[in-house]
């Protein structure tokens, strides 16, 4: 699980998204079938996936992926503050005023 989150990485280097999406969503969903879906290690995914949904112009999924990303990081026990401000300012776009 932790490989198929290195891949992803490595392929975001790359800007091979679809493989990219791919990967990083099979590691969503182990983590959320290993730790269940309120774990740091899935939000801090979803945040991975929401920024790249983002980057990729899928914006309806980018936000659902930040919202329950943000959503887990704020409860979850151990979760890095730093990831939760990031989903933060990855939502900015997001907001009402920023819409236009």
């Amino acid at each position: 699980m932790v490989r198929l989150h290195t891949l992803a990485k490595v392929l975001q280097a790359e800007k091979n998204s679809p493989r990219r999406r791919r990967f990083i969503g099979e590691a969503d969903r182990d983590f959320e079938a290993k730790f269940g879906k309120d774990h740091a290690s899935v939000g801090m995914n979803r945040l991975g996936l929401g920024q790249i949904l983002g980057q990729t112009n899928r914006l309806p999924e980018a936000e659902t992926e930040l919202l329950e990303a943000e959503r887990v990081l704020a409860i979850a026990q151990g979760a890095p503050k730093r990831r939760h401000e990031q989903c933060y300012e990855a939502l900015l776009p997001f907001t009402p005023a920023r819409r236009g």
